[in-house]
């Protein structure tokens, strides 16, 4: 197996792996705004064409845009762009696991 295959494949179960990782801090993030559990718990990222990108049930859009900028009557509770603001953690955790799978193969 070449070298740049090998890369690929570490860089790809290093995603999968941050995926999961930015999930669990994406869902702690609504849950510290308050946000309904019912919500919280289909929250997650997904990993494509190079980009994490945050995902919900499709039948609370509605809900979770005005959880995020508010409504008339409601403050804006803005766990997604929070989120998407504290990334430090996840490129770390992403490098850490690539690095991890490529040990012992450079």
């Amino acid at each position: 197996m070449t070298y740049l295959k090998r890369a690929k494949e570490s860089l790809t179960k290093a995603s999968v792996e941050t995926t999961r990782f930015m999930g669990a801090h994406l869902r702690s993030e609504a849950r510290a705004s308050g946000w309904p559990e019912k919500i919280v718990k289909h929250l997650h990222v997904r990993h494509d064409n190079g980009s994490f990108t945050v995902h919900g049930n499709p039948a609370h859009k509605v809900q979770i845009l005005d959880l995020e900028y508010g409504t008339p009557d409601t403050q804006p509770t803005a766990a997604i762009r929070r989120f998407n603001n504290r990334q430090t953690e996840a490129e770390k955790f992403l490098v850490n696991r690539a690095m991890r799978h490529l040990n012992g193969h450079l």
